[in-house]
């Protein structure tokens, strides 16, 4: 009987790391495992709302960026609308001329806002005033040999009782290129 006894127990103490190999396995697998994987979506809930953080301490950076931008791009736009109205001025000064040497009397001069048109700045420009047929003859002849590109649209000549005709000038004045 003792040596039934002693292969029991000598099974046993062979049984005995089997278990223990067994409980490891489990608490592994049903501890150490769900343990770990909470510790890492954790940690990637916790990396993902640091990232948001520091993008979000950036964006003041960011605004101030885009404000010196915008302000850069508002003062460019400003120096081309002042280039298009110092423009704008030199061609009705160069129109009140042409009006002076050929005896024509300009009352008003309007000109429309450029308008771009196949790939070319087109400006309307409205002319009235007064003068016998010759100035302004010699008026429509000058603006026509300028230096710009020219077409008159319209003229309207009205006959007055007394003094000279009432006249009316409707011209686009072309530029090569929009900008």
């Amino acid at each position: 009987m003792e040596k039934i006894r002693g292969a029991i127990f000598k099974n046993l103490w062979m049984a005995f790391p089997c278990v223990l190999l067994l409980l490891f396995v489990a608490g592994i697998r049903y501890v150490h495992l769900p343990l770990g994987r909470r510790v890492v979506a954790e940690g990637t809930r916790l990396f993902r709302h640091y990232v948001k953080k520091q993008d979000a301490s950036g964006f003041p950076r960011q605004e101030e960026r885009l404000r010196t931008e915008i302000a850069l791009l508002d003062s460019v736009l400003k120096r081309i609308e002042a280039r298009s109205l110092r423009r704008k001025g030199a061609l009705v000064e160069e129109l009140y001329s042409y009006a002076d040497s050929a005896g024509f009397k300009t009352g008003k001069v309007e000109v429309g806002m450029p308008q771009s048109v196949a790939g070319h700045r087109e400006i309307a420009i409205g002319i009235e005033g007064s003068g016998p047929y010759r100035s302004t003859g010699a008026f429509i002849e000058r603006i026509e040999n300028s230096s710009h590109s020219t077409r008159i649209r319209q003229l309207i000549i009205k006959a007055q009782e007394t003094g000279n005709p009432d006249v009316f000038i409707d011209l686009t004045v072309r530029e090569e290129k929009a900008e």
